[in-house]
């Protein structure tokens, strides 16, 4: 059948139309093999366990190069190269090698997730990127795809209904990114993109993460196949469900549920979301099995207080050191103007012409960026970096590594010292100055992020910029931090004396300012 595997259609699935309402294999046109080995060259190796000899096969271009016996290991082994060979116009919109690794490892990564039992070795440039085990736990997989520094703030989902089961992790509120990241929904462990599911999971969490932010989640689906359309896309990369509203209430429910039993404090010693509960009357056996959704915890308590909408923020002397502070002591005068803070976003002072308002994360962003551009030129003098003591080890899922190997060079060249500390394991040993006194290792998975995604930023023309960008960015005060009066006020003075003071770097508004003129007017004053 060596031979006949590679005509068009002969491997398909479909019998009849009926077949098509009742799909469970992947592929069922019969036509992957056909389409790789008429736009490449594939050579096939196959031997039965009881055969003493094999067979290969060559195609060049799906025309037949050569068919004989061989000796092979028994199974099945494809090889696929120079792809495009005979198509070059087609080659052309090949993107950069990085690039089209990326859209490797996405492929790669979905179906390792989905065929835990499968064992998956992935090599580039004779370095392994993944060595995976037949017969691994779902739970085991994902830590290996996801990386162990999301391993404690993972939740196991599991839910029943006589039409659905869904099962999976959602992540940890803290989790939340402003990107979809490690966003991954399989249906009949079938990879998809379904906008109602994610949906789903997005309005489950509610007010617990902001409004433009999105968790990370590892969800299974399994429904029964006459209820889902696989044959509504040409990758197959959408489905259509008879009810959708079933699957979006079960999904939605499945999720709140997990999270609702769930300490969702930031930073809180969770137990490790893969081992057994110990608290449970029906412990796991793994992350699912035996998993009683009867014996889950009572939902959580949450919300807070509400805070006053606006007061002024008590004074607190500053910190001994600029980095460990938003203002340089030497060059800062302190003003005795009034800061007002609302909900821990604006800062609010009075003008001899009406108010300002500004925003504390974009004021402070500014301030860092030229500070970190103005002592760049002092990194090698080892006047602006700090030696660590203690090394920090960072995991990182296969696409953070290469994206740290790419920019590698530049992260040193802005302070950031890495070694190698094992498969996608590394050792963070010297740090800006700027840097050292904060969350080292939440910075760098989210520079990394940033540089993964590389959203535009105006003016910024280098790698450099880029990176200094996203430093002062991800080092800056956040919404929702509170700031005491002297630094508020000190903030205030110095992005006075920086070069660019109405934008941050990604040039957005510092500041507004509304003149009393402006104010008689909304208040009708004449």
């Amino acid at each position: 059948d060596i031979e006949l595997a590679f005509k068009s259609h002969a491997t398909s699935k479909i019998n009849s139309t009926d077949d098509l309402l009742n799909i469970k294999s992947y592929g069922f046109r019969g036509e992957a093999l056909s389409s790789i080995a008429s736009v490449s060259k594939v050579t096939l190796k196959s031997r039965l366990s009881g055969d003493s000899l094999g067979n290969e096969i060559k195609i060049e271009g799906g025309n037949v190069i050569s068919l004989q016996e061989t000796g092979t290991p028994a199974g099945t082994t494809v090889t696929v190269e120079d792809l495009f060979f005979n198509i070059p116009a087609r080659k052309e919109f090949i993107k950069s090698s990085q690039s089209e690794y990326k859209a490797i490892l996405d492929i790669i990564e979905a179906h390792a997730i989905a065929n835990p039992k499968i064992g998956l070795t992935l090599i580039n440039n004779e370095k392994t990127i993944y060595s995976l085990p037949k017969d691994h736990l779902i739970e085991d997989r994902v830590r290996a795809i996801l990386g162990n520094d999301i391993n404690d703030k993972l939740i196991p989902i599991f839910f029943e209904h006589p039409h659905v089961e869904i099962y999976g992790f959602t992540g940890k509120p803290e989790l939340a990114s402003e990107r979809k990241k490690f966003q991954m929904i399989f249906v009949n462990k079938r990879a998809i993109e379904n906008k109602s599911i994610a949906f789903a999971v997005k309005d489950a969490y509610s007010s617990l993460i902001p409004k433009n932010t999105y968790p990370p989640y590892v969800l299974f689906i399994d429904v029964q196949p006459n209820i889902v359309d696989v044959n509504v896309h040409p990758r197959k990369e959408e489905v259509k469900f008879s009810n959708e509203q079933l699957i979006f209430t079960s999904v939605r429910t499945a999720v709140k549920t997990a999270l609702d039993r769930t300490n969702l404090v930031p930073g809180s010693e969770n137990k490790n979301p893969f081992s057994n509960d110990p608290f449970s009357p029906n412990p796991m056996a793994s992350a699912f099995g035996g998993f009683n959704p009867s014996s889950q915890m009572p939902p959580r308590p949450f919300g807070s207080q509400p805070r006053p909408f606006a007061r002024p923020m008590s004074p607190q002397k500053p910190a001994n050191s600029f980095w460990d502070s938003p203002f340089d002591e030497a060059t800062t005068t302190f003003s005795n103007r009034k800061v007002y803070q609302f909900h821990n976003l604006y800062l609010v002072t009075e003008t001899e012409s009406g108010i300002m308002i500004y925003d504390q994360h974009a004021v402070h962003e500014r301030i860092l960026y030229e500070k970190l551009k103005n002592k760049n030129a002092e990194i090698n003098k080892d006047e602006s970096v700090q030696k660590l003591l203690q090394p920090i080890v960072i995991n990182l899922s296969a696409k953070e590594s290469v994206t740290l190997e790419e920019f590698s060079e530049d992260l040193k060249a802005q302070g950031i010292e890495i070694e190698e500390f094992g498969p996608n394991t590394y050792k963070i040993i010297q740090v800006p100055a700027s840097m050292a006194s904060k969350n080292v290792k939440d910075i760098f998975h989210e520079i990394l992020e940033d540089l993964e995604n590389d959203k535009e930023i105006k003016s910024a023309d280098n790698k450099t910029e880029k990176i200094l960008t996203y430093l002062s960015c991800r080092m800056a005060y956040k919404s929702g931090d509170n700031i005491p009066n002297e630094e508020a006020a000190a903030l205030i003075d110095q992005l006075e004396q920086t070069e660019i003071k109405y934008t941050c770097p990604h040039g957005r508004p510092v500041k507004v300012e509304i003149t009393l003129k402006e104010l008689s007017k909304m208040f009708k004053r004449t």
